[in-house]
């Protein structure tokens, strides 16, 4: 529901036309109350969601149109079982509108969204301008002018052209999900994808069950609920602005600083527990950062996606997993590495040097993780990636050593795992 909203005024609200047909300009104090009307319609729609009350969240929909009327139904059953705590709308317009007969302003809304979080909190002066604990999605207003009963009504929605708060469609606004939940898990289908709804929830909730302790590894608070959503195709290709590309399975994407969620792409036929597990491995080591930047140029992804994989392994040593095979082929064929902080893969990455960066990163991490023990290597983590500390200092806190000596040994037994 990238929500631009056309909403119609009923008889008895605003100035009527005179005789004749001519529109006349309605004065300052009228239009703030319709405004102020306007306002109230969409905040208490909110109220109402979060009450359970879904006659109060229809009350402002156009009970004439009926693909509306499906679609704000449709949304209501969505966003309960997604357990929403917030819907908040915030009227980001300095100047109210001027609502004058036959025109259709512009409203600029930004939503404040929580799902699964009984504390989630208010947005401040801070985190408004920030990527903050709170998740948001820009809403554009349209009203127009209809004589009819029921004063303000919601008539269409449609997205806005742009929204710098969020990648576009979000899952949950695009399409008719069909929702399950776990004992920490929230696990939502695409139309065509229900019946992997028992199994993945599963899956799910082995791979928080595993994932669930590095938070006390880290320190950081555990993520309420993971929420996944399992795409088709054609899901995989648009939600959140268009997907990493068909080389990868499944992503975590930061809806806020403290809300991750995760998409899996359901043909590519993946261990899904393991594949959870990596990908629930991102949210646990995220959850309370805002890692801003990342998007653009993630320098520490070599440690990120190592850490994932260290993760999913869950034990077993990195020699053991899939992508070895294309670690040792990447070493074979290029100079030798003189530093663990691996370039950030381009967007376009085959098959191959994903599979590699992926092998190489886990050999790292779990070099680390043999050598200093698995609570210096997540301290080590926490440095870099949590606090936005280099690796340098980072090393000395965990490890006592200089990054330097630490890369010099892990490197020579990265070559020593893979035979070369």
């Amino acid at each position: 529901m990238s929500l631009a909203l056309t909403l119609t005024l009923a008889a008895g609200c605003g100035t009527p036309p005179p005789p004749g047909g001519h529109r006349r300009s309605p004065s300052p104090a009228q239009s703030n109350d319709d405004w102020a009307i306007i306002q109230q319609k969409l905040i208490a729609q909110g109220q109402a969601l979060l009450a359970g009350d879904e006659a109060g969240w229809m009350a402002p929909v156009d009970p004439g149109n009926a693909a509306l009327v499906e679609h704000y139904r449709n949304l209501f059953r969505i966003l309960r079982a997604l357990q929403v705590t917030r819907w908040d709308p915030e009227f980001t317009m300095s100047i109210p509108p001027i609502l004058a007969h036959g025109q259709a302003p512009n409203v600029h809304i930004d939503m404040w969204y929580c799902f699964a979080n009984a504390t989630c909190p208010a947005p401040t002066k801070e985190t408004r301008y920030l990527h903050g604990p709170t998740p948001r999605f820009r809403m554009v207003v349209d009203f127009g002018l209809r004589v009819s009963s029921g004063g303000y009504l919601i008539t269409a929605v449609k997205q806005p052209k742009g929204d710098h708060h969020a990648g576009r469609p979000l899952p949950w606004e695009s399409a008719d999900l069909t929702v399950a939940t776990g004992d920490r898990v929230i696990v939502a289908a695409a139309p065509g994808q229900q019946e992997r709804l028992p199994v993945a929830v599963a899956a799910a909730e082995r791979a928080a069950a595993a994932t669930d302790r590095y938070s006390t590894l880290l320190g950081a608070p555990r993520p309420p609920r993971y929420i996944v959503y399992l795409a088709g195709d054609r899901e995989w290709r648009t939600w959140n602005g268009g997907s990493p590309g068909a080389n990868y399975a499944g992503y975590a994407y930061s809806a806020s600083s403290h809300q991750y969620e995760v998409v899996v792409r359901t043909s590519a036929r993946n261990d899904l527990t393991a594949l959870l597990r990596h990908e629930f491995g991102h949210v646990v080591t995220s959850h309370g950062t805002t890692r801003a930047g990342a998007e653009i140029y993630d320098v520490n992804q070599w440690l990120t996606e190592g850490i994932a994989e260290y993760i999913e392994a869950g034990g077993r040593p990195a020699t053991a997993g899939p992508t070895i095979a294309a670690a040792r082929q990447y070493l074979r064929a290029s100079p030798r590495m003189r530093t663990l902080g691996l370039e950030p893969l381009p967007r376009n990455a085959t098959a191959t040097q994903v599979a590699a960066f992926y092998g190489i990163s886990h050999l790292a991490v779990d070099c680390m993780a043999r050598r200093f023990g698995e609570r210096n290597l997540f301290a080590f983590f926490a440095t870099v990636v949590r606090e936005s500390q280099g690796p340098f200092p980072a090393s000395e806190r965990a490890y006592g050593q200089d990054w330097e000596d630490v890369q010099r040994a892990c490197i020579t037994d990265i070559y020593r795992a893979v035979g070369l």
